[in-house]
């Protein structure tokens, strides 16, 4: 970028010139010794004359533009000559993409949730490198919104980094969105994780070197103001908040995420047991409707979830002539006992299966409904 110059004559700025054209230009009178002049490491704006090398150019009467009068026209930043250097810029483009990615991704998760548990569980399980990738088009554009809404964006504001066109002028919104798209696939090399490892050390690289990024040759001006200390304190505070912020989020998603997978072992360890239960039922079933004793006949069993129901029925009387409170009463210390001590109700008592027992009369009726928990009345 140091061989890149623009001129200011009467009011009108020009550039980037490379210094040839800057030379075939004052051979052809196009520009005289008093045209003030500036490229990144001058300093300030100076009068071409007093540049080595272009001591002779021809001097007219028609340039009666000063130093100041050049400098006062310009931005602070570009008329002092001040270039953003490589990790001021990486930072605050850093920053841009920590705080809209947080704003961003929170919703984004949310919205994830309430459309379906599926989608979510693939937010949660995707690795965030490639979270990041996928979402690094969506922060360049907001970021682009930002830009056009403001004039700046939040990580350029904080290390006051200013971004304008080779002519010294302030991006337009589609000027900006162009941009965006150069840095999103030179830059960020679409944020891949290796690719773009490669390009920020590239980009990088050109910048210490004194050169603009590729993304920003003879179309863009990067220059940055000195920071005074509020706006380094302030700049740390935020920096601080955003970690802060990220850690508490990743916390958040990983809980999530460990949430998730147990829910899932404990569905599959639940299908796994209603299975069983399943097939007790379809086993005890082939041998079934049987007499339990004089008046209780047992017709057939059925699994049901985490619960597992014998249906009997009181074949001595009819279900209007019976008390279900006293058929309970009766009924239900011998289910406790055969509940808790029977060796064949083991598998129930330790996968914690609600035994129930159906009981209707002779005419089909039903009469009582008795639940007998062993994690409850087995203690």
């Amino acid at each position: 970028m140091s061989d890149q110059w623009w001129i200011n004559v009467e009011g009108e700025r020009r550039g980037p010139l490379s210094e040839s054209e800057l030379r075939k230009l004052c051979q052809n009178g196009g520009v005289d010794s008093r045209a003030m002049v500036w490229r990144h490491g001058l300093g300030s704006w100076k009068p071409l004359g007093s540049i080595d090398g272009f001591q002779q150019a021809p001097s007219t009467a028609s340039s009666e533009q000063t130093q100041d009068e050049v400098t006062t026209s310009l931005p602070a930043d570009l008329a002092s000559g001040v270039v953003a250097g490589p990790w001021r810029r990486y930072i605050a483009r850093t920053v841009d993409i920590w705080v809209l990615g947080l704003l961003l991704g929170y919703p984004l998760g949310y919205f994830a949730s309430m459309v379906s548990p599926t989608l979510q569980h693939w937010l949660l399980e995707t690795p965030a490198l490639l979270l990041g990738w996928f979402m690094a088009p969506f922060i360049l554009f907001v970021e682009a919104l930002l830009f056009a809404l403001t004039g700046t964006t939040i990580g350029k504001a904080l290390f006051n980094v200013n971004v304008r066109n080779a002519s010294g002028n302030r991006l337009t919104a589609g000027m900006y969105l162009a941009r965006q798209a150069r840095v999103y696939w030179s830059g960020l090399g679409t944020g891949f994780p290796l690719i773009s490892l490669f390009t920020c050390v590239y980009q990088h690289g050109r910048v210490k070197q004194g050169k603009p990024a590729s993304y920003d040759e003879g179309r863009y001006i990067v220059s940055a103001a000195p920071m005074g200390s509020g706006r380094i304190v302030l700049a740390v505070t935020v920096i601080s908040l955003v970690l802060l912020a990220n850690g508490m989020v990743t916390a958040y998603v990983n809980q999530t995420e460990r949430e998730s997978d147990y829910n899932d072992d404990y569905v599959i360890s639940q299908r796994n047991l209603n299975s069983e239960l399943r097939e007790i039922a379809t086993i005890s079933n082939e041998s079934l409707p049987m007499m339990v004793d004089e008046v209780t006949r047992l017709d057939r069993q059925e699994a049901l979830s985490n619960e597992y129901r014998s249906y009997f029925t009181l074949v001595s009387y009819p279900a209007d002539e019976l008390d279900p409170d006293m058929v309970e009463e009766v009924m239900r210390p011998s289910l406790i006992e055969n509940a808790c001590t029977n060796p064949d109700a083991a598998f129930f008592r330790e996968n914690g299966i609600v035994l129930s027992y159906h009981y209707s009369g002779n005419n089909q009726r039903p009469i009582r409904l008795v639940r007998i928990d062993p994690a409850v009345e087995c203690q």
